[in-house]
């Protein structure tokens, strides 16, 4: 049995969240009408019943979801924008005692709108450092190319990232994945770890080639941590290579518009039993039922009979996947340990 004041009082840390993604119908729809944009509906409860959908399959699903994920990039225009929707992000995370969060941001896509690169990171910074002036919640980004786009793009948004390497501590890659196998885009990432940045790669829930995909994530991409990650399960030897590598992976057991059911749950629970590094994270919480981290949680603890000690293990999991200097994860884990210490004290 867990305590719903244990769980909303423990410091936490999300490493698979996308700005974009955060957008509420609500926001899509206001930011719309601030920057004159024409949506393709007459109404808000038509917007809000367009993220109401259901697919038969994983592949279908991530399909319609990114036609709606990157429907929200339309509605950013200026440096404000940006920088909105990142404080009011942050703002959300400081009320679930998220203390620290690395945000994906899918620069390619703003680009190909007509945004300067400058008033999309201008925005994104000012989003950064009021939030965390203002919530004391810290945070670093994570560029996304499209693996959907070309290795030639890839590898030049990745290198328009370098003067902005105080706020980008990784590059990732998500995207639909069929026909596009991590390897396309290896030059990209083999410069980026040559800048000194992390790496990380999506590699959705059942997706074509999903093993596969992992694989090369790890032999040929290098990186550091793989998101979702889930079908690890289907191959016993991965499970091994990414315990012996200390591979962090970061599934998210979110639900979806229309639906009440997080269907991942029973192998995020195998996950963790395998040992496996792994983290809870929201995913892209505006566009999910699911919501934010801490909102999610309590279900998630419940479903998958997680103990108060287990999820402190999957916080510490979090901060220690985080691509954060060693003294500020070292504080992080002492406020963690500190929450679990008090816990174990009233629970004696």
């Amino acid at each position: 049995m867990f305590s719903e004041a244990f769980l909303h009082g423990l410091p936490k840390a999300e490493l698979h969240v996308h700005i974009e993604g955060t957008v509420t119908p609500r926001q899509r729809w206001d930011l719309a009408k601030r920057n004159s944009i024409e949506l393709p509906f007459s109404t808000f409860e038509e917007l809000v019943a367009a993220h109401e959908y259901a697919a038969e399959s994983p592949g279908e699903v991530l399909r319609r979801f990114l036609e709606l994920y990157y429907a929200n990039h339309v509605v950013f225009k200026t440096e404000q924008d940006y920088r909105d929707v990142m404080y009011e992000h942050l703002r959300r995370c400081a009320e679930g005692n998220i203390r620290y969060a690395e945000i994906y941001f899918g620069a390619q896509a703003h680009l190909a709108l007509g945004v300067p690169l400058p008033v999309l990171m201008g925005g994104l910074r000012a989003g950064i450092e009021e939030g965390e002036r203002d919530f004391g919640v810290a945070a670093g980004l994570i560029l996304s190319i499209n693996r959907g786009h070309s290795a030639e793009s890839g590898f030049e948004t990745v290198r328009s990232m370098v003067p902005y390497q105080d706020i980008v501590v990784g590059i990732g890659m998500g995207g639909l994945e069929p026909g596009n196998p991590p390897e396309k885009h290896k030059d990209a990432f083999a410069f980026a770890r040559a800048e000194g940045w992390h790496v990380t790669c999506h590699c959705d829930v059942d997706q074509e080639d999903a093993v596969k995909h992992m694989w090369q994530c790890l032999d040929v991409l290098k990186v550091d941590r793989i998101d979702h990650g889930i079908n690890a399960l289907d191959d016993a030897a991965l499970i091994d290579a990414l315990n012996t590598r200390d591979i962090y992976l970061t599934p998210c057991p979110t639900w979806w518009p229309g639906s009440n059911d997080p269907y991942r749950l029973a192998r995020i629970r195998q996950m963790y039993d395998a040992g496996l590094n792994i983290t809870l994270n929201s995913d892209d919480p505006g566009m999910m039922t699911s919501g934010m981290l801490h909102e999610l949680l309590p279900r998630v603890t419940r479903e998958c009979a997680f103990t108060h000690e287990e999820i402190g293990h999957l916080m510490a999991n979090a901060f220690k996947g985080a691509w954060l200097p060693d003294a500020q994860r070292a504080g992080y884990l002492r406020q963690l340990e500190a929450h679990l210490a008090a816990d174990r004290t009233a629970s004696s």
